[in-house]
């Protein structure tokens, strides 16, 4: 939030993406992200915003605990990566895909591209 707000005060426009369906999360994650999206909607600075649901695939970071879950993909070249979202959702969050999905829909809904752009920025300060 400082970051953004700073970034207004030197005329700096911002773009930015969340991501849900990280390990461990839970609805009131989820809607701790979904009011910060709210809080830096705010700033006329943030000119896109968009949500993406967590994606396991080959060569990340979490692959490995991913594999842990769904050994059956180990030697897989190709990964049916709808499946591979389906139970990375099932076996780390705690909200469900459906919840996950819905609420990425909402935040996405929020993106501030879709408002009216003038040149440059507005004055006066965000509430």
């Amino acid at each position: 939030m400082d970051a953004i707000e700073r970034l207004w005060e030197r005329g700096i426009n911002v773009s930015g993406n969340v991501i849900v369906g990280s390990k461990g999360e839970s609805l009131d994650t989820i809607r701790e992200t979904e009011r910060f999206v709210q809080d830096i909607n705010k700033y006329p600075n943030l000119t896109q915003l968009h949500c993406s649901v967590l994606l396991p695939f080959p060569g990340a970071p979490l692959a490995s605990e991913f594999i842990g879950a769904a050994p059956e993909f180990l030697h897989q070249d190709v990964w049916d990566m709808d499946k591979a979202q389906s139970i990375w959702q099932h076996h780390f969050c705690k909200a469900s895909p459906e919840e996950i999905e819905g609420w990425a829909r909402v935040i996405n809904d929020r993106n501030p591209s879709a408002r009216k752009r003038y040149f440059g920025l507005r004055k006066e300060k965000p509430i």
